[in-house]
């Protein structure tokens, strides 16, 4: 396998009016020949970029993708509990929590 440093051809500092091509984005990383946690780093490195942006659907979006590679991993669920917090989806974002391993106070405060 290839380092995750291998580039992935996208913009993450899109913004809301000008988002990201998700499919195109996800299609890339699953296609690269690394291993499967350098692919959910990839996921969340770009699903990071959008979040910044204020492009919350496409975080969402792009963290889901790297839930269908680990359904358990226990930071792609508390970001996407992050993401459902900004985009004000509070309750969307508990079941998220009601997910964790461990309960995380930072999060449960963002959320509240």
């Amino acid at each position: 396998p290839q380092p995750v440093e291998e580039k992935v051809e996208c913009d993450t500092n899109a913004t809301a009016e000008d988002s990201i091509d998700v499919n195109s984005v996800s299609q890339q990383i699953m296609s690269k020949p690394v291993s499967v946690k350098d692919k959910i780093k990839l996921f969340n490195t770009f699903a990071a970029g959008c979040y910044v942006s204020g492009d919350y659907q496409s975080a969402f979006d792009l963290l889901s993708g790297a839930l269908t590679l680990d359904s358990s991993d226990p930071m792609i669920i508390k970001n996407l509990a992050y993401v459902c917090a900004a985009a004000g989806e509070n309750e969307q974002a508990m079941e998220f929590v009601s997910k964790l391993p461990m309960v995380d106070f930072g999060l449960l405060k963002n959320i509240k």
